[in-house]
């Protein structure tokens, strides 16, 4: 649901900079008058935190679509799925950097022991997937995207656990 949401605001971002660049005539309304209290205050304005995620998700969509949607050739495939691999494995170590000074030792030891775990799963996984096309010059667009997609939902994981200590 926070992917969902995220790209939602993404879309919007983008929408509202493709509008920036024409002049559209501002609305004919009267002006709103409303009394805004510190409680929805807090709760419509998105945390450091969240506009950090927002940021990985915009570039990391950026990227998505420049794989998807454009005539590009393998070599340049080949890069952008590393730039994907290389900005999400960025985040879950700066989300990870974030954890290591809130959580006391006794609370982020298991967690350190489960990282350990994930990472062994993840080598395995995006090992895995690069037999299907080893020595093929496909090999590195497949084997740094599943390393994104994993790197991508333990970011998400370790962003949710953030915000619980928030």
């Amino acid at each position: 649901m926070k992917k969902n949401f995220l790209t939602l605001v993404l879309a919007i971002a983008l929408l509202a900079a493709g509008c920036a660049k024409e002049k559209i005539p501002e609305p004919q309304t009267q002006p709103v008058t409303e009394v805004v209290t510190e409680a929805t205050t807090e709760a419509t304005v998105p945390s450091e935190l969240e506009l950090y995620l927002e940021s990985i998700v915009a570039q990391s969509e950026s990227i998505k679509y420049r794989l998807e949607n454009e005539d590009m050739s393998q070599a340049d495939m080949n890069i952008a799925s590393q730039e994907l691999y290389d900005l999400w494995d960025d985040a879950l170590n700066h989300l990870w950097g974030l954890l290591k000074t809130r959580l006391p030792e006794e609370e982020f030891s298991p967690l350190l022991e489960e990282q350990r775990q994930w990472i062994a799963h993840k080598e395995e996984a995006v090992a895995a997937a690069g037999k299907e096309v080893e020595g093929g010059s496909i090999y590195p667009l497949v084997i740094y995207g599943e390393g994104a997609k994993w790197t991508e939902e333990r970011t998400y994981q370790l962003y949710d656990l953030l915000l619980t200590l928030a």
